[in-house]
């Protein structure tokens, strides 16, 4: 696979190739190259990857160290994207040149505890529809992560936002999409769905209704 200058990617960039940073939802959110989608090498990464690319886009991969290969290798895979290579170096490298940087602010499920009470903000449930449905915390608004592109036009990138997922690499990818289109006031629930219900913020169940044969007037 090719690899790519910090001075060569550069140049790709301002003809418009697209950045797929693959490292770990931590160290993502930490720091990365403006623009950039993220698509964490995990257990759903052929879904992001197709969620949001297209065979007639090019990319640049960012990497860990080490995992640049499999990166390239498991994005050829999926058919959605044409793979200029891999930048040497990583996002250190980038960052060692002088290159532009981007964050996005994360909090664990304690300090999302206290901003749900205290702070004003728009919370966004990227889990499916039916996941919703079935239970979620209160007051959040559905969003799927294939609708998020699609959605993110129609909402006022000036409010503040607050997304979780079933994992942190879901609110993470969800997150990197809305930066993409400007949403700068977000932030991103290091933690899943599972682990936050466990909390003691309100959780909003289906009710169910008198012929369902699992109700219970009990």
């Amino acid at each position: 696979m090719n690899q790519l200058t910090i001075a060569e990617a550069s140049v790709l960039l301002d003809d418009g190739t697209l950045v797929i940073d693959t490292r770990p939802s931590s160290l993502f959110l930490q720091g990365f190259i403006p623009g950039a989608i993220h698509i964490p090498l995990s257990d759903r990464f052929k879904e992001y990857a197709e969620l949001t690319l297209d065979p007639e886009y090019s990319a640049i991969i960012v990497a860990e160290k080490g995992q640049e290969e499999k990166a390239c290798r498991d994005l050829a895979k999926t058919g959605v994207v044409t793979i200029a290579g891999y930048l040497d170096g990583g996002y250190d490298a980038w960052l060692a040149a002088g290159g532009a940087s981007d964050l996005i602010i994360d909090i664990d499920a304690e300090e999302f505890g206290i901003d749900y009470k205290f702070d004003e903000f728009y919370l966004i449930d990227t889990r499916s529809d039916d996941e919703y449905e079935s239970e979620h915390i209160e007051y959040a608004e559905n969003i799927p992560l294939s609708e998020i592109e699609e959605t993110a036009p129609s909402l006022n990138a000036a409010d503040s936002y607050y997304i979780y997922g079933s994992s942190i690499e879901d609110a993470a990818f969800a997150a990197s999409l809305f930066r993409r289109s400007d949403f700068f006031k977000i932030r991103v629930v290091t933690v899943g769905y599972d682990d936050l219900k466990a909390t003691e913020i309100p959780i909003v169940k289906k009710k169910k209704a008198k012929n369902d044969s699992k109700f219970s007037d009990n």
